[in-house]
């Protein structure tokens, strides 16, 4: 039986591919704060109340996504205020509600917005998803805010946001 005779380039090209398949599991199990179940929910009211969010600008201008595309991230900083009552976190005055843990964290997905593209027809639905996470618990409570359209990937524009009690 001949060796076979192994291409360096070959070496390289699947290593590659390894790491890049272990850093986009890693992103996606660390990034995402999960959504909390009705039964996992806080009931001792800890952090019942309003709270102010305040959103920093966008980490990039313009975010590559899968096929070509790319988004672009351009809103200045902004605030938000979130109500926290029986367990559940709701922005201002969305109807869609999410549940928050005993532990504060919160993943509070609303749908809105539509993409627009100069290159064509989008893929999908062009709907934005607009995903409000983080944690209420803690000295500095903080958490992420950002955009990513479902029909071209879960990749998109984010920026960080701290919370704090609203005082009125």
């Amino acid at each position: 039986m001949e060796p076979s005779i192994i291409n360096e380039d070959d070496i390289v090209k699947h290593l590659l591919k390894i790491s890049t398949t272990i850093a986009l599991l890693t992103l996606i199990s660390g990034c995402a704060t999960p959504k909390t179940s009705a039964d996992n929910r806080d009931t001792t009211g800890a952090f019942a109340g309003v709270w102010q969010g305040n959103v920093g600008g966008p980490r990039a201008q313009r975010v590559d996504l899968a096929g070509n595309w790319f988004m672009n991230c351009n809103w200045e900083p902004f605030s938000i205020f979130l109500n926290v009552k029986d367990g559940t976190v709701q922005l201002n005055e969305v109807k869609d509600k999410a549940y928050i843990s005993t532990k504060g964290s919160f993943r509070l997905d609303l749908t809105g917005g539509e993409g627009s593209s100069s290159r064509g027809v989008m893929p999908g639905n062009s709907k934005f998803v607009n995903v409000f996470s983080g944690s209420l618990a803690g000295d500095k409570p903080k958490g992420r805010y950002s955009q990513y359209l479902p029909s071209i990937g879960g990749n998109g524009c984010s920026a960080n946001i701290e919370f704090s009690r609203y005082k009125g």
